[in-house]
């Protein structure tokens, strides 16, 4: 499993448009919200999000929240593709919203557990699950993807958390 999990994350690093800038190193691990956090723009394997009125942060994956936007670190808790987001992902997040935004990726490889889903209505949230952005165009404005649903949710006013994955 280890060595397939390598050969993934080589073969992604290899064969795809990811932004070699975006790493643990020069990406910073949590960005603070000075207003509203939103995401300006996507492609495979680069998130942009907005941090304020003139400042943005690079991901590869992230987890925005009221405050602030993060790296989405899956060896934290050692999250796969599938069985995909779990409890572990959002338990330490439920205090801090109304809303999650769960995505599933750009090819809908990124799976969400139904546990998740039931966790999250049980402590009183709405949840929606959706595709992070559609291919080839990466437009935000598509309704139903994940990144519109989550910016059209925060310029509502509403407290949401995004789960943004930018590949697969």
């Amino acid at each position: 499993m280890k060595f397939f999990k390598l050969f993934s994350f080589i073969f992604l690093c290899l064969f795809s448009d990811i932004d070699p800038e975006i790493n643990q190193a020069s990406t910073p691990t949590t960005v603070a919200q000075t207003q509203t956090l939103t995401i300006d723009s996507i492609q495979w394997g680069k998130i942009i999000v907005n941090t304020s009125s003139d400042s943005q942060a690079k991901f590869k994956d992230c987890i925005c929240t009221p405050q602030g936007a993060k790296a989405w670190d899956w060896g934290i808790t050692g999250m796969s593709h599938n069985p995909g987001i779990g409890i572990a992902e959002v338990k330490d997040l439920v205090d801090q919203t109304d809303v999650f935004v769960l995505s599933r990726g750009v090819d809908l490889v990124l799976q969400v557990q139904p546990a998740v889903v039931d966790y999250l209505k049980k402590a009183g949230k709405t949840v929606m699950v959706a595709r992070t952005i559609n291919k080839p165009d990466y437009d935000i404005t598509v309704p139903g993807t994940a990144v519109y649903e989550y910016n059209k949710l925060v310029q509502e006013g509403k407290r949401v958390v995004g789960l943004f994955h930018s590949t697969c």
